[in-house]
Order: C-alpha cells, then sequence, then structure tokens
C-alpha cells in the first residue's frame, strides 16, 4: 500500500456510480475512482454511512469519505483529461462537503486476510441508517 494516497483502502458502490451517470451526458466506468474494491448490491451513496465491513474473513474500518481530485476527470483509456471535467462537476453539484466533492469510502484493514471477487460482505452502519 506504499502509494496509497492516505488510505491503504478505497471502498466504492456501483450502484453511486450508475447513478452518477444518470446525471452526466457520457457514462464513465469505475477505474475513474481508482478504487480497490467494488461494492455490488447496496443502494446509491449507501456507503456514506458505512461504518465497518467484512469482507470474507478480511474486517474493514471505514474512515471518512474520499475527496476526489481533478484525475477523475481523465479518461484511463486515452489518458486525456475531459474538457468538461466531468465527473468531477457534476458530482460537486450534490455530493461537495467541507472536505471537497465526495466519493467513495477511505477504509483500513483491521484483520490481515484475502478477499476476492463475490465474496460476501456485511456491513455495518451508522445508527441513523441502521433501520432504513
Amino acid at each position: 500500500v506504499s502509494f496509497a494516497d492516505g488510505f491503504p483502502f478505497l471502498i466504492t458502490n456501483l450502484a453511486s456510480l450508475e447513478e452518477l451517470n444518470t446525471r452526466l451526458d457520457s457514462a464513465i466506468d469505475m477505474r475513474r475512482f481508482r478504487p480497490n474494491i467494488v461494492v455490488e448490491g447496496a443502494g446509491a451513496w449507501d456507503e456514506d454511512n458505512w461504518t465497518s465491513a467484512r469482507i470474507g474473513e478480511t474486517a474493514f474500518t471505514l474512515v471518512k469519505p474520499c475527496s476526489r481530485c481533478v484525475m477523475t476527470t481523465v479518461d484511463p483509456d486515452q489518458g486525456v483529461k475531459s474538457v468538461d471535467l466531468q465527473p468531477l462537476r457534476m458530482l460537486g453539484t450534490y455530493r461537495r462537503t467541507s472536505d471537497g466533492v465526495i466519493f467513495g469510502m477511505n477504509a483500513i484493514h483491521e484483520s490481515d486476510g484475502t478477499i476476492r471477487v463475490g465474496d460476501p460482505i456485511t456491513l455495518q452502519t451508522t445508527a441513523t441508517t441502521e433501520n432504513q
């Protein structure tokens, strides 16, 4: 994890990307956000309220939302920045916090282990959303 920006893991949610894509003129893929872990099966933006996760046998603490930089505007296939600064510009219209424009959750692992595509995931949420 020596090349990580600040946290060893970035956990994103496929439904959040799909919701974002409904607002964009041209759909983007998850590679723009460079996550290590992508969760499928949750509602859009549910990750805002996740506090911990267990993926397979490995436990994670979700520390804070990930503030996004201009690298999200670079097409990973072409290496070219989008002229319209998407998706950052669109995210800024409804995903801006005091920490910046956010997408995904920064996380740290609490135990050693191996995770694999398709592993079951158990999520803990904040008390305000547990019953939603």
